[in-house]
Protein backbone atom coordinates (compact mmCIF):
# COMPACT_ATOMS: atom_id res chain seq x y z
CA UNK A 1 0.00 0.00 0.00
CA UNK A 2 2.73 2.38 0.83
CA UNK A 3 4.53 1.57 -2.53
CA UNK A 4 1.48 2.51 -4.49
CA UNK A 5 0.20 5.58 -2.10
CA UNK A 6 3.85 7.37 -3.07
CA UNK A 7 4.19 6.13 -6.76
CA UNK A 8 1.05 7.19 -7.65
CA UNK A 9 1.11 10.35 -5.86
CA UNK A 10 2.28 12.16 -9.24
CA UNK A 11 0.12 10.61 -11.36
CA UNK A 12 -3.30 11.82 -9.53
CA UNK A 13 -3.64 15.07 -12.23
CA UNK A 14 -4.19 12.16 -14.90
CA UNK A 15 -7.29 11.23 -13.42
CA UNK A 16 -8.76 14.22 -11.70
CA UNK A 17 -10.94 16.21 -14.29
CA UNK A 18 -9.85 19.71 -14.54
CA UNK A 19 -13.68 20.83 -13.99
CA UNK A 20 -16.44 19.24 -12.30
CA UNK A 21 -17.35 18.13 -8.63
CA UNK A 22 -13.44 16.86 -7.30
CA UNK A 23 -13.45 13.36 -5.50
CA UNK A 24 -14.27 13.21 -2.20
CA UNK A 25 -11.60 11.29 -0.86
CA UNK A 26 -7.76 11.21 -2.17
CA UNK A 27 -7.46 9.21 -5.58
CA UNK A 28 -4.41 7.57 -4.03
CA UNK A 29 -6.64 5.50 -2.07
CA UNK A 30 -8.61 4.32 -4.47
CA UNK A 31 -5.71 3.42 -6.68
CA UNK A 32 -4.63 1.62 -3.51
CA UNK A 33 -7.75 -0.54 -3.37
CA UNK A 34 -7.76 -1.29 -6.97
CA UNK A 35 -4.56 -2.65 -6.75
CA UNK A 36 -4.91 -4.37 -3.14
CA UNK A 37 -8.02 -6.23 -4.23
CA UNK A 38 -6.19 -7.93 -7.33
CA UNK A 39 -2.93 -8.95 -5.07
CA UNK A 40 -5.52 -10.38 -1.64
CA UNK A 41 -7.80 -11.68 -5.04
CA UNK A 42 -10.99 -10.43 -3.32
CA UNK A 43 -14.16 -9.41 -4.89
CA UNK A 44 -15.62 -5.88 -5.07
CA UNK A 45 -18.06 -6.50 -2.17
CA UNK A 46 -15.78 -8.23 -0.43
CA UNK A 47 -13.31 -4.83 -1.10
CA UNK A 48 -16.11 -2.75 0.18
CA UNK A 49 -16.70 -4.61 3.09
CA UNK A 50 -12.71 -5.20 4.84
CA UNK A 51 -10.36 -3.37 2.71
CA UNK A 52 -11.86 -0.13 2.04
CA UNK A 53 -11.80 0.21 5.93
CA UNK A 54 -8.39 -1.09 6.23
CA UNK A 55 -7.10 1.13 4.12
CA UNK A 56 -9.61 4.56 4.30
CA UNK A 57 -11.07 3.29 7.68
CA UNK A 58 -14.66 3.87 6.49
CA UNK A 59 -16.66 2.25 3.89
CA UNK A 60 -16.37 2.43 0.50
CA UNK A 61 -19.47 0.95 -1.91
CA UNK A 62 -18.10 -1.39 -4.42
CA UNK A 63 -19.81 0.73 -7.04
CA UNK A 64 -17.07 3.51 -6.66
CA UNK A 65 -14.49 1.02 -6.60
CA UNK A 66 -15.79 0.10 -10.24
CA UNK A 67 -16.15 3.53 -11.27
CA UNK A 68 -12.52 3.93 -10.37
CA UNK A 69 -11.16 0.38 -12.18
CA UNK A 70 -13.44 2.08 -15.40
CA UNK A 71 -11.43 5.17 -15.02
CA UNK A 72 -8.13 4.51 -13.90
CA UNK A 73 -7.96 2.43 -17.63
CA UNK A 74 -9.40 5.66 -19.33
CA UNK A 75 -6.57 7.55 -17.87
CA UNK A 76 -3.74 5.31 -18.16
CA UNK A 77 -2.80 5.52 -14.54
CA UNK A 78 -1.92 1.84 -13.78
CA UNK A 79 0.60 1.84 -16.77
CA UNK A 80 2.09 4.87 -15.79
CA UNK A 81 2.41 3.22 -12.17
CA UNK A 82 3.99 0.12 -13.65
CA UNK A 83 6.79 1.76 -15.45
CA UNK A 84 7.47 4.28 -12.17
CA UNK A 85 8.36 0.99 -10.19
CA UNK A 86 10.47 -0.46 -13.08
CA UNK A 87 12.31 2.49 -12.84
CA UNK A 88 12.98 2.73 -9.12
CA UNK A 89 13.60 -1.28 -9.71
CA UNK A 90 16.01 -0.57 -12.48
CA UNK A 91 17.94 2.23 -10.83
CA UNK A 92 18.72 -0.59 -7.76
CA UNK A 93 19.56 -3.90 -10.30
CA UNK A 94 19.96 -2.40 -13.68
CA UNK A 95 19.80 -4.93 -16.56
CA UNK A 96 21.41 -6.81 -19.53
CA UNK A 97 18.74 -7.11 -22.03
CA UNK A 98 14.54 -6.70 -22.28
CA UNK A 99 11.93 -8.83 -23.95
CA UNK A 100 8.74 -7.18 -25.09
CA UNK A 101 6.19 -10.65 -25.20
CA UNK A 102 3.04 -11.07 -25.02
CA UNK A 103 0.17 -13.61 -24.28
CA UNK A 104 -3.81 -14.47 -24.61
CA UNK A 105 -5.96 -13.97 -21.37
CA UNK A 106 -9.39 -15.42 -21.61
CA UNK A 107 -12.13 -12.84 -19.85
CA UNK A 108 -15.12 -14.36 -18.54
CA UNK A 109 -17.41 -13.94 -21.57
CA UNK A 110 -15.25 -16.58 -22.97
CA UNK A 111 -12.65 -13.62 -25.44
CA UNK A 112 -9.24 -13.32 -25.69
CA UNK A 113 -7.44 -10.16 -24.85
CA UNK A 114 -3.78 -9.64 -25.16
CA UNK A 115 -1.08 -8.66 -22.84
CA UNK A 116 1.80 -7.41 -23.88
CA UNK A 117 4.83 -7.24 -21.06
CA UNK A 118 8.24 -5.47 -21.39
CA UNK A 119 10.51 -6.91 -18.96
CA UNK A 120 14.05 -6.16 -18.01
CA UNK A 121 16.47 -9.07 -17.15
CA UNK A 122 18.69 -8.72 -14.85
CA UNK A 123 21.29 -10.91 -13.53
CA UNK A 124 19.11 -12.24 -10.37
CA UNK A 125 15.67 -12.10 -11.52
CA UNK A 126 13.04 -10.46 -14.01
CA UNK A 127 10.81 -7.33 -13.64
CA UNK A 128 8.13 -5.95 -15.34
CA UNK A 129 8.23 -2.29 -16.64
CA UNK A 130 5.42 -1.60 -19.15
CA UNK A 131 2.46 -3.43 -20.21
CA UNK A 132 -0.83 -2.96 -22.21
CA UNK A 133 -3.72 -4.82 -22.76
CA UNK A 134 -5.08 -4.84 -26.68
CA UNK A 135 -7.74 -5.88 -28.07
CA UNK A 136 -8.82 -6.90 -31.73
CA UNK A 137 -8.46 -4.24 -34.56
CA UNK A 138 -5.56 -2.90 -33.13
CA UNK A 139 -2.21 -2.46 -35.04
CA UNK A 140 0.91 -4.18 -33.76
CA UNK A 141 2.80 -0.27 -34.03
CA UNK A 142 0.20 0.82 -31.55
CA UNK A 143 0.75 -2.51 -29.31
CA UNK A 144 4.50 -1.68 -29.00
CA UNK A 145 3.90 2.35 -28.70
CA UNK A 146 1.93 1.68 -25.62
CA UNK A 147 3.55 -1.45 -24.18
CA UNK A 148 7.62 -0.25 -24.61
CA UNK A 149 8.96 2.57 -22.00
CA UNK A 150 12.40 3.99 -22.91
CA UNK A 151 15.41 1.84 -22.46
CA UNK A 152 18.43 0.45 -24.01
CA UNK A 153 20.35 -2.25 -25.02
CA UNK A 154 18.90 -5.30 -26.78
CA UNK A 155 15.13 -5.58 -26.96
CA UNK A 156 13.83 -9.34 -28.51
CA UNK A 157 10.45 -9.92 -29.82
CA UNK A 158 9.23 -12.55 -31.63
CA UNK A 159 7.83 -12.80 -34.81
CA UNK A 160 4.76 -11.51 -34.04
CA UNK A 161 6.15 -8.19 -33.71
CA UNK A 162 7.91 -8.38 -36.95
CA UNK A 163 6.21 -5.05 -38.23
CA UNK A 164 8.61 -2.27 -40.24
CA UNK A 165 6.84 0.38 -37.94
CA UNK A 166 6.82 -1.52 -34.77
CA UNK A 167 10.60 -2.22 -35.17
CA UNK A 168 11.09 2.12 -36.01
CA UNK A 169 9.31 2.65 -32.83
CA UNK A 170 11.88 0.08 -31.29
CA UNK A 171 14.68 1.83 -32.31
CA UNK A 172 13.90 5.74 -31.49
CA UNK A 173 12.85 4.45 -28.38
CA UNK A 174 16.70 3.94 -27.18
CA UNK A 175 16.66 -0.35 -28.06
CA UNK A 176 18.78 -2.16 -30.15
CA UNK A 177 15.45 -3.94 -31.47
CA UNK A 178 16.19 -8.28 -32.54
CA UNK A 179 12.99 -9.78 -34.07
CA UNK A 180 12.47 -13.05 -34.73
CA UNK A 181 11.88 -12.90 -38.75
CA UNK A 182 8.47 -13.82 -39.57
CA UNK A 183 8.45 -15.76 -42.72
CA UNK A 184 5.75 -13.76 -44.90
CA UNK A 185 7.00 -9.97 -43.99
CA UNK A 186 10.09 -9.19 -46.11
CA UNK A 187 9.40 -5.33 -47.03
CA UNK A 188 10.63 -2.39 -45.38
CA UNK A 189 13.72 -0.10 -44.11
CA UNK A 190 14.03 -1.10 -40.25
CA UNK A 191 12.65 -4.85 -41.07
CA UNK A 192 16.00 -5.67 -43.57
CA UNK A 193 18.23 -3.48 -40.63
CA UNK A 194 16.85 -6.50 -37.78
CA UNK A 195 16.92 -8.93 -40.31
CA UNK A 196 20.64 -8.45 -40.17
CA UNK A 197 21.15 -7.87 -36.96
CA UNK A 198 19.21 -10.73 -36.19
CA UNK A 199 21.90 -13.34 -38.62
CA UNK A 200 24.76 -11.56 -36.80
CA UNK A 201 23.16 -12.02 -32.87
CA UNK A 202 20.96 -15.18 -33.45
CA UNK A 203 22.85 -17.13 -30.60
CA UNK A 204 21.74 -14.21 -28.13
CA UNK A 205 17.75 -14.75 -29.17
CA UNK A 206 17.87 -18.05 -27.37
CA UNK A 207 18.24 -15.99 -23.92
CA UNK A 208 14.43 -14.66 -24.84
CA UNK A 209 12.07 -17.43 -23.02
CA UNK A 210 13.89 -15.66 -19.30
CA UNK A 211 11.38 -12.92 -20.60
CA UNK A 212 8.30 -15.26 -20.22
CA UNK A 213 8.55 -16.08 -16.68
CA UNK A 214 6.50 -12.81 -15.81
CA UNK A 215 3.43 -14.41 -17.38
CA UNK A 216 4.21 -17.55 -15.29
CA UNK A 217 4.70 -15.53 -12.29
CA UNK A 218 0.97 -13.65 -12.79
CA UNK A 219 -0.99 -16.79 -14.10
CA UNK A 220 0.68 -19.19 -11.12
CA UNK A 221 -0.35 -16.34 -8.56
CA UNK A 222 -3.95 -15.53 -10.10
CA UNK A 223 -4.94 -17.74 -12.95
CA UNK A 224 -5.08 -17.52 -16.90
CA UNK A 225 -8.91 -16.23 -16.62
CA UNK A 226 -10.31 -13.15 -15.58
CA UNK A 227 -13.87 -12.64 -14.03
CA UNK A 228 -14.57 -9.56 -16.20
CA UNK A 229 -17.04 -8.93 -19.38
CA UNK A 230 -15.75 -5.11 -19.92
CA UNK A 231 -12.51 -4.09 -21.79
CA UNK A 232 -11.63 -1.49 -19.43
CA UNK A 233 -12.04 -3.20 -15.86
CA UNK A 234 -10.31 -6.30 -17.67
CA UNK A 235 -7.08 -4.20 -18.66
CA UNK A 236 -7.22 -2.40 -15.00
CA UNK A 237 -7.40 -5.65 -13.20
CA UNK A 238 -4.69 -7.36 -15.33
CA UNK A 239 -2.14 -3.65 -14.80
CA UNK A 240 -3.08 -4.15 -10.88
CA UNK A 241 -1.37 -7.49 -10.91
CA UNK A 242 1.50 -6.25 -12.58
CA UNK A 243 1.89 -3.65 -10.35
CA UNK A 244 1.11 -6.23 -7.22
CA UNK A 245 3.91 -8.50 -8.88
CA UNK A 246 6.39 -5.53 -9.55
CA UNK A 247 6.10 -4.35 -5.70
CA UNK A 248 6.54 -7.70 -4.05
CA UNK A 249 9.88 -7.21 -6.01
CA UNK A 250 10.81 -4.31 -4.80
CA UNK A 251 9.69 -4.84 -1.28
CA UNK A 252 12.16 -8.26 -1.74
CA UNK A 253 14.93 -6.03 -2.77
CA UNK A 254 14.45 -3.07 0.29
CA UNK A 255 14.56 -5.87 2.80
CA UNK A 256 17.87 -7.09 0.99
CA UNK A 257 19.24 -4.23 1.02
CA UNK A 258 18.09 -3.94 4.46
CA UNK A 259 19.56 -6.83 5.60
CA UNK A 260 22.81 -6.21 4.02
CA UNK A 261 23.02 -2.87 5.96
CA UNK A 262 22.45 -4.42 8.88
CA UNK A 263 25.13 -6.89 8.63
CA UNK A 264 28.45 -5.19 6.89
CA UNK A 265 27.24 -1.46 8.36
CA UNK A 266 25.58 -2.08 11.46
CA UNK A 267 21.97 -1.14 12.32
CA UNK A 268 20.89 2.04 10.96
CA UNK A 269 17.45 3.53 11.04
CA UNK A 270 14.51 2.16 8.53
CA UNK A 271 13.87 5.47 7.52
CA UNK A 272 17.54 5.70 6.27
CA UNK A 273 17.86 2.39 4.78
CA UNK A 274 14.80 2.76 2.70
CA UNK A 275 16.58 5.47 0.62
CA UNK A 276 19.43 3.82 -0.44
Amino acid sequence: VSIVLEVSSRYVGLVVKPRGRRPSRDVREYIAIVVVKERVKWSLRLAEAELSYRILGERVDHSVIHYWEARLREAGVLEAILEEIGRIIESRLSYRYSVLDWTEITTWSKENVMLHVTARISEDTVYPVGAYVSYSGESVAEEVLNALPPGRRLLMMDSYYDSNKAIRIAKETGYIPLVRPHNRRDRGYYRRRSRKLFGVLADNYRYRPRGESTFGSIINEFGDRMKTRRNDTTATRIIARLIAHAAKILIRIKKAITEFLDTYVGPVPLFKAYTY
